[in-house]
């Protein structure tokens, strides 16, 4: 050793610089928890759990059903809801018969009040043409009965008739008259059947009813839809695959809306990880490292995304020992595994900003040094 003491002291130079770099490189290790995604099963409304279906540690896949609360309240509203729906049809099909009766009454006695109108228009020009004709006759009749031309009977022949005629034509403005008020009537009534439907003059009366009908029935239809679904919340499902990480109410226990019976956990391709204030600037989006945890291989990582903001580091996440009282600043780096890993959700590691076998030397010289 004597004989090679440059050797051994440019090794034990070199050692010491070594050292010294792998004590300041600690600085830039930068720490990080895997994160995992939470999902708490919770009813909607306040109800007993009737059963659960998992464990604690059981794997679940998005949409499992996890436990069922009790849906006899759900039950109740959702008949009390069909009920109304098929009532409301029921009366709705007698409402929608009445109108259409009433409509065709009114549209039917206004036809016949127009149709007897004309009818004594026609009959009184026809009656009195008629009248004019016989009082023609009769003059002619009166005029030969007066030279003796033709007997006193024949001359009076046609004189009852034209009295008739006479009666029945005075007596057709009255009954126009009346055939018109009725008219005015049942126009009148339609209208008001319009006023109270709250149509205009031109709106199809069988056509809003039937219209009217069809909403209600969307409506209530839409309450009973809606309570299906209020039914099927009452199953508490998985949001997403994950495994059961804890059983916070038991079969027979009232929950309340809200709180948590099932929880799961699921994995996350995600870390968080927290840059030291003095390696500020070093990092982009887009860069790749390499994420390290004792007894497992490395896995490859790349900055997603980076909080602009600078925070105290957590105690639990600080890279190096601080003296008592000191406080470290970070900023928030948010990085992604670029492959599958067995990253346990919660699980710390170190990621370096390295080439993987230059981060692999590093690492083992420094638990070497440790």
């Amino acid at each position: 050793m004597l004989r090679h003491w440059p050797f051994w002291s440019w090794f034990g130079l070199a050692t010491l610089c070594l050292a010294l770099y792998i004590r300041t490189t600690q600085y830039g290790i930068i720490t990080g928890t895997a994160q995992s995604v939470h999902h708490d099963a919770a009813p909607l409304q306040l109800a007993r759990v009737r059963e659960i279906y998992v464990h604690i540690g059981s794997p679940v896949t998005n949409g499992q059903v996890l436990a069922q609360m009790d849906t006899v309240l759900a039950d109740t509203q959702l008949a009390e809801a069909e009920a109304r729906l098929a009532a409301a049809q029921s009366t709705m099909i007698s409402y929608q018969g009445q109108m259409l009766g009433m409509v065709r009454t009114l549209e039917d006695e206004i036809l016949k009040a127009q149709e007897a109108i004309n009818l004594l228009k026609n009959q009184k020009e026809s009656d009195t043409a008629k009248l004019l004709q016989l009082k023609t006759i009769q003059e002619e009749r009166d005029k030969l009965a007066k030279s003796s031309l033709i007997p006193e009977h024949l001359a009076d022949e046609l004189r009852p008739e034209i009295a008739g005629l006479e009666k029945q034509v005075s007596a057709y403005p009255a009954e126009i008259a009346m055939n018109e008020r009725m008219l005015a009537g049942h126009r009148k009534q339609r209208a008001d059947l319009q006023k109270t439907l709250h149509l205009g003059p031109k709106d199809d009366v069988l056509k809003a009813v039937s219209e009217k009908a069809a909403a209600e029935d969307r409506v209530l239809g839409t309450l009973v839809d809606l309570r299906k679904l209020e039914k099927e919340t009452y199953a508490l499902r998985a949001e997403a695959d994950g495994v059961v990480s804890d059983i916070l109410v038991f079969p027979g226990v009232v929950a309340k809306p809200g709180e948590t019976v099932v929880s799961v956990v699921s994995r996350s391709d995600l870390i968080i990880a927290y840059l030291p204030e003095i390696r500020l600037g070093r990092l982009k989006v887009g860069d790749h490292g390499y994420a390290f945890r004792i007894g497992h291989p490395s896995v490859q990582v790349q900055v997603v995304d980076m909080v602009p903001e600078v925070n105290p580091i957590p105690i639990q996440l600080s890279p190096i020992s601080a003296p008592l009282g000191a406080t470290f600043r970070s900023q928030k780096i948010v990085f992604k595994t670029e492959n599958p890993s067995e990253i346990i959700p919660g699980e710390k590691v170190e990621i370096r900003m390295e080439s993987e076998y230059i981060a692999k030397a590093k690492r083992w010289l420094l638990s070497m040094r440790q």
